[in-house]
């Protein structure tokens, strides 16, 4: 198995955020390949491609360190993960992405499960507000009381 991380872009913008995403190639998977997305966002110029993983600057805050350190640390769980499977698979003659998913997903820990929700719900709630924004506007102007 060959593992990868790089970044996809959802715009030609370079200045915009790319997700970080996980390539696996082996030959048992249908199609050859598995992409996983990590749902890490980071700009472009901070992802350092030779050793797969994102810089970490010393200009950054100390929080933002804190981060950039914790998504490293996700990415090197990610790879040890697909370790994992490739040596409990090692004698399969064919390979299912959908259990490598499902077994990625059972080695998360209760703080990156507790994590996801806790993003999870600050993006639904922006999406309420948002929801209740445009719906106080009329013609395009803000109602307000």
């Amino acid at each position: 198995m060959k593992t990868q991380f790089s970044l996809v872009t959802q715009s030609n913008d370079r200045r915009a955020e790319s997700i970080i995403y996980l390539w696996v190639w082996d030959a048992r998977f249908k199609d050859r390949k598995f992409k996983y997305s990590t749902k890490h966002r980071i700009h472009f110029s901070a992802w350092d491609a030779e050793d797969q993983k994102v810089k970490i600057k010393g200009s950054l805050t100390p929080k933002e360190k804190e981060n950039l350190h914790a998504v490293n640390k996700y990415l090197k769980t990610l790879r040890n993960t697909i370790e994992e499977f490739e040596s409990l698979k090692l004698n399969s003659a064919t390979l299912s992405k959908e259990e490598l998913r499902a077994f990625i997903e059972s080695k998360k820990t209760d703080d990156r499960r507790k994590d996801e929700d806790r993003v999870k719900k600050e993006s639904d709630f922006f999406k309420i507000w948002q929801s209740i924004i445009d719906t106080t506007r009329v013609n395009g102007k803000l109602i307000t009381g």
